[in-house]
């Protein structure tokens, strides 16, 4: 981990840290944080800014930008937040309906392939600029805000199940059983797959409001 900073004579205080490791719970053990992550190669790169004195320094007036990038981690159970909106976003019982690998959804935690993620911050709010996450069982596209000082959310996400094998799930959404692969294969046939291909598009998007406090957020 880097950290370094000034201050300027213009009175502006500028920070900016980075970290690299290839065990981002053991990162976070660091800061405080644990059991929330397991594993997660991770890179963070933080710069901030404030018109104040190093001593005067409050989330009101920093302004500046985040990147990170974590890649092959879990979210344990042990996380309140970021287990609840998993949870609530169902894309475990969505998966499951559509017949699809949910292998990395257990009772232990939420495995990811990797997470990319840009913010800016400002006016006491931490705005998405980029936010995605993806996992055998799909992806997971965050956007909007939340207020760091108020704490929080007010965002929207969008889950896009993995479609990892077309019979079950386009059977699945034409009807089931015969009738279902009846479907299917005359859409192949006829069509090449492009009609299920173009109702899946837009059938296979669940999108969600999240809003209220981080300890207790409304997904709706």
């Amino acid at each position: 981990m880097s950290f370094n900073g000034g201050w300027y004579p213009s009175g502006k205080t500028s920070i900016r840290a980075s970290a690299k490791g290839q065990q981002l719970s053991e990162f976070l053990e660091q800061l405080n944080i644990k059991e929330k992550v397991k594993g997660g190669e991770f890179n963070f790169d933080i710069r901030l800014f404030c018109d104040c004195a190093p001593w005067n320094i409050n989330l009101n007036d920093i302004t500046g930008v985040v990147g990170m990038n974590v890649k092959e981690g879990v979210f344990t159970d042990k996380d309140p937040n970021i287990g609840r909106i998993l949870s609530l976003l169902n894309i475990k019982s969505i998966a499951k309906r559509l017949k699809l690998n949910v292998s990395d959804i257990t009772e232990k935690g939420f495995a990811y392939d990797d997470i990319q993620a840009n913010l800016t911050i400002g006016q006491s709010l931490a705005k998405i600029e980029h936010f995605i996450l993806n996992a055998t069982s799909g992806v997971i596209e965050l956007t909007g805000q939340s207020n760091i000082v108020g704490e929080e959310y007010d965002m929207k996400a969008k889950v896009i199940p993995a479609v990892g094998d077309a019979v079950p799930a386009a059977t699945a959404l034409a009807g089931g059983g015969l009738i279902g692969l009846g479907v299917w294969l005359a859409d192949e046939a006829l069509f090449e797959g492009k009609l299920i291909d173009s109702i899946m598009g837009e059938i296979l998007e669940f999108e969600y409001k999240i809003t209220g406090p981080w300890d207790d957020p409304i997904i709706e």
